[in-house]
């Protein structure tokens, strides 16, 4: 009810084989910010860490913020992208300065970033969950930079559209000592995720592919999208 999303920072100084734990954000623990960064994915160039996250998970919008990758634990200084000035990003150290970096998608959930041999720049999905009545699903956005700007939105997978492998109801039957009993129906669950496979991503060709995930019944599907015909149409 309250969508309820923690994102977990852990650090090794022995090439991961161990970890420890550094801090923990969510929407009811506000780190001494005015909003708190959930659902966050990190892209690192460098000693540059970007980090896309939301400030509320599947009710708020896909912002970015920034901080130096040796600093990345203190998180009461990253510095949060506040709009662009001629295509160059400027940046604020309150958290509440955070823009969206794309108007009029306000329900973002999963969140994933790549770079593309083929495009030769970076991909940005996301996953809308808007109320029913808007496009909802995975969206691609291209920029040649980490901090953007962002391309206008693509949707790649929609969301309500019905495909040979999705089913709408299942039905499932239980036996209880060799004896059948009643079937029933059960709704399919919505679809989410779209992490892109970045390992699955050959040079010279447009083809990306991605996960989506049900969570009832719990099933992931690997799908193959051409990302010339997402881009371009």
């Amino acid at each position: 009810e309250n969508n309820e999303c923690n994102s977990i920072l852990v650090r090794s100084i022995d090439s991961g084989s161990t970890f420890t734990f550094v801090w923990s954000s969510s929407i009811t623990t506000k780190n001494n910010l005015t909003q708190s960064p959930v659902c966050i994915f990190p892209m690192v160039t460098g000693c540059d860490c970007y980090l896309y996250y939301t400030t509320q998970y599947r009710s708020s919008s896909l912002r970015m913020a920034w901080q130096d990758l040796e600093s990345i634990e203190n998180i009461v200084d990253w510095q949060y992208l506040s709009g662009y000035i001629d295509a160059v990003p400027s940046w604020s150290s309150e958290s509440g300065s955070g823009v969206g970096l794309f108007n009029g998608y306000d329900y973002v959930g999963e969140v994933c970033c790549h770079y593309n041999n083929y495009l030769s720049k970076y991909v940005l999905s996301f996953f809308n969950h808007a109320p029913f009545g808007y496009e909802r699903g995975m969206y691609l956005s291209t920029s040649s930079y980490l901090y953007g700007p962002w391309s206008y939105p693509k949707l790649a997978f929609n969301y309500d559209q019905l495909y040979d492998w999705y089913q709408s109801e299942q039905i499932t039957s239980k036996s209880v000592k060799g004896s059948q009993i009643a079937s029933r129906y059960e709704k399919w669950s919505a679809p989410y995720g779209g992490y892109i496979l970045s390992q699955l991503n050959p040079s010279g060709s447009s083809k990306i592919w991605a996960t989506i995930s049900l969570a009832s019944p719990q099933i992931l599907f690997l799908c193959e999208i051409d990302i010339d015909e997402v881009l371009n149409n």
